[in-house]
Order: structure tokens, then sequence, then C-alpha cells
């Protein structure tokens, strides 16, 4: 018995260090990290505009009325590989049901950090706004991306509001079903 247990036991300490592989490359682990380990709030937006792929990120994702919140976008190329280095706009505005919403803030950047454009912001007042980002391609092409921002916490009528207009919908579509009933049983012949 003690001869089959000691080769035993030197074999699984021979192995053990093995068993326990990474399961990343270069400190990056295969599973998306800013889901699994969030470390601030943050909107996230990836999209392609024309030959340019943008890569938007909002921290924090849901800024407070009066916190300073900072954009950084990245945009690429997609047919050179290049990152965009030129000017770019920066627009936030409130969101409004027709036509474009007040103004709140526009700045113009023209130098990159790291390939990147950053912008500091700060909006007073809770709403929905809209960031919009526009540039000028290579190409002379205007390009622009825009993604709603929630600052603070939606009111109460923002929330109710996709409720009662269904409910509306659905009042008016049982009161044509009962109108038009009635009409169909009056014109039949008795």
């Amino acid at each position: 018995m003690k001869i089959i247990i000691v080769p035993w036991v030197l074999v699984t300490f021979w192995f053990l260090p093995f068993a326990a592989q990474a399961h990343h490359v270069l400190g990056l682990p295969h599973y998306s990290y800013l889901k699994e380990y969030p470390q601030v709030p943050r909107l996230d937006l990836e999209t392609q505009v024309g030959r340019y792929f943008a890569v938007c990120t909002v921290m924090p994702g849901n800024p407070k009325p009066g916190e300073t919140f900072r954009v950084h976008i990245y945009v690429k190329n997609t047919v050179t590989g290049m990152p965009y280095e030129r000017k770019m706009e920066f627009v936030i505005r409130e969101k409004a049901f027709f036509g474009q919403g007040l103004e709140v803030f526009r700045f113009t950047q023209n130098q990159t950090d790291d390939h990147q454009f950053k912008q500091s912001a700060k909006v007073q007042a809770a709403g929905e706004y809209l960031v919009g980002v526009a540039f000028t391609g290579d190409d002379g092409i205007p390009h622009t991306i825009e993604f709603p921002l929630q600052i603070g916490q939606p009111s109460w009528f923002d929330r109710l509001l996709p409720v009662l207009l269904g409910g509306v919908g659905v009042l008016l579509l049982l009161m044509g079903q009962r109108w038009l009933g009635r009409r169909r049983t009056r014109r039949k012949p008795e």
C-alpha cells in the first residue's frame, strides 16, 4: 500500500503546477473584462459611419446633474487602417420629440491624445440629451455620430409615457373594433 501511495503523491505534486494554466494572453482575459469587472459605470458605443469605425465611451455612463463627465472617441479608417487625426466637433443638445433640442455644449478639438479625442463636459439640468460628434473624412464627406445620454434619473413621466401611450393605443383599437362590429350588425338583412 505504501509503495502505491508514494509514487501517486509524487506524480500529483509534480503535475499540480501545470494544472493552473493562465486563461489570458498578455494580461487580457478571454472574456469581456468590462462586463465581468466593471470599475466605473460607462456608456460604450461602437458604430460604423461610412468607411470609418468609431468607438465612443462616456464615463460615468449616467452622470448626475452638475457632475463632470468625459467623452472619449476613437475613429479609425477601415480602408487604410489609420486612426483619424483631424478636427472633431462635440455637441451636446437636449433631446426633443420634434426638431433639434436646445444646444448646451459645443467644442471643437484639433488634437488627439494617443489617437483618441477626449472631451470633458458638465450639464447642470437632469434630462435626456444627445451627444453628437461631427468630423469630415479624408474624402471631404462630413460624418456625424449621435447617441443618447441620460443625465440624472429619468422623471416619472418619462417612465410612464410609453405605458400611457400603449394603453391609449389599445383602447382606441378596441373602440374601433366595437364600432366596426356595430356597423356590420346594422347592415345585415333580417
